[in-house]
């Protein structure tokens, strides 16, 4: 992860969709020679080739509408999800390090995200927050991104 200015690390702010892909696509040694599709995507943002290689991969899939939503913060939810996409194209096997655990609002994730969290649970990749709430609509906060992503590649 960079800063999001000189010095500055910003732990509270939202990481946003393209922040997630830029940092997954520089794990991956930013490998060049692909194109996107998503309309709002324009060419040499510092965030297109990232996109544009996510979406070749299957690791994104936008926001509808042929959008990707670079700006948009990103929720819990999407972050595990896009995170076990990676794991699975990386070839990284999650571990089951601990039992599968039913958050008390399990009932907010989306069912396409339900497997990420669980598997990213299991793995010690992310945890919850007091009263056993995962928040999984709520945005990720960089600090929070960092944490993960450290956990991740430690695995």
């Amino acid at each position: 992860m960079v800063g999001t200015a000189d010095g500055e690390f910003s732990p509270n702010m939202p990481l946003t969709r393209a922040m997630l892909v830029n940092i997954l696509y520089r794990e991956a040694g930013s490998p060049r020679g692909y194109s996107g599709t998503f309309t709002d995507i324009a060419p040499g943002r510092w965030y297109t080739n990232a996109v544009n290689w996510a979406s070749t991969h299957d690791l994104v899939f936008g926001v509808g509408e042929n959008r990707f939503a670079p700006n948009q913060p990103i929720s819990r939810q999407d972050f595990a999800t896009i995170l076990v996409r990676y794991a699975r194209w990386a070839g990284i096997d999650l571990p089951q390090s601990r039992p599968a655990t039913v958050f008390n609002d399990s009932s907010n994730i989306a069912g396409y995200a339900e497997n990420a969290v669980r598997a990213l649970y299991q793995a010690r990749v992310v945890s919850g927050f007091p009263g056993g709430m995962f928040n999984p609509r709520g945005n990720t906060t960089r600090a929070e991104s960092a944490v993960m992503l450290r956990n991740f590649l430690n695995l």
